[in-house]
């Protein structure tokens, strides 16, 4: 029996494009014998890293159980994939998540979430870390494109730069000082990776911490702090008269001091001196602002070919002419 048989989903119909993962593409998709719709991450067989990103996020997926990681289903190879230019495709079954990701919302709000919205999303993000970290899992690639918006929470999502980095039994919970195995061999995006990243030493937790604050920045400004052109430099400087990291001074001063210090708490550019994400559960910025998830109508972004068309504006009717005039005049069609 195939993978997604198990899952109820022997027969499907592939859907629209509506998303794109670090190395495949995301497709609604339709489970023709009851209707129910879901999300396919597909990858092009033939190209290696394609293919084992997707087997390393099926994995680290199975051994997930929790309401902030979106849901594996299954999975399966499909022959000739019109979507993927008739090639033979490796594809994820997922949970289905229809109002986007938290980068689609930034999108909407011209940059800048409102702070309720942003510590409610950080929250849950936080929880989701908490699991996989509680898992001997590191995310490898937090960001707000990989944090999906669900009815009610946030779902981690795209691991498939992630890390189970833990040879012991699990669950593994590590401590500061206590940094689980690492390899040199990193993952992630410019603009979210913290200091032991980019110099390819380390990659923990506590990498996944400092993209956290580098994806509130993003929720607080429209883009991350490392966009800039002297992100490098930055991740070691302080701001003389704030004794902050100097990327902060992306965060709009509308936004709380509580707000500021969690992010100033995150982008500790030494590993050991950022909180967990247990402990970054009990900060103050949660206690003391109201945290607000937003409630709307489901949004799921449609490929090109499968909008309905829209109906051409009409042009105006020509002016009468003056022949037409003399003849309304005299009561008759010239």
């Amino acid at each position: 029996m195939p993978p997604a048989a198990a899952h109820g989903a022997k027969k499907w119909k592939r859907g629209g494009r509506i998303g794109s993962g670090s190395h495949s593409s995301v497709f609604m998709a339709t489970n023709t014998e009851n209707g129910k719709k879901f999300a396919v991450k597909s990858a092009d067989k033939s190209h290696l890293q394609e293919r084992l990103c997707l087997e390393v996020e099926r994995k680290l997926l199975k051994m997930c159980k929790s309401p902030y990681v979106v849901k594996y289903l299954g999975c399966d190879t499909t022959d000739r994939v019109k979507e993927l230019d008739n090639r033979n495709s490796f594809n994820l079954l997922l949970e289905l998540v229809p109002r986007g990701s938290v980068q689609d919302h930034i999108r909407r709000c011209d940059g800048r979430l409102p702070e309720p919205i942003v510590a409610a999303y950080t929250r849950d993000i936080l929880r989701g870390l908490s699991y996989l970290h509680s898992r001997g899992i590191v995310h490898g690639d937090v960001k707000a494109g990989n944090c999906l918006i669900g009815r009610d929470n946030i779902k981690l999502c795209d691991l498939g730069s992630g890390k189970f980095l833990a040879d012991g039994d699990l669950p593994l919970t590590p401590t500061k000082g206590e940094h689980m195995k690492k390899r040199i061999f990193t993952t992630g995006t410019d603009g979210y990776k913290a200091p032991e990243v980019r110099e390819e030493t380390e990659q923990g937790p506590r990498s996944d911490i400092y993209s956290l604050g580098c994806t509130v920045i993003e929720m607080c400004t429209g883009r991350p702090p490392g966009f800039v052109p002297t992100s490098y430099e930055l991740l070691t400087e302080f701001v003389p008269e704030t004794g902050l990291p100097a990327m902060l001074i992306d965060v709009p001063q509308t936004y709380s001091q509580e707000c500021r210090d969690f992010v100033d708490e995150c982008l500790q550019p030494d590993p050991d001196r950022r909180p967990d994400a247990d402990e970054l559960l009990k900060h103050v910025w949660f206690s003391s602002r109201p945290c607000s998830y937003p409630v709307d109508k489901p949004s799921v972004p449609r490929s090109d070919q499968h909008r309905s068309p829209q109906p051409r504006p009409q042009p105006p009717p020509p002016p009468p002419s003056l022949l037409d005039k003399c003849g309304n005049l005299l009561g008759c069609k010239c």
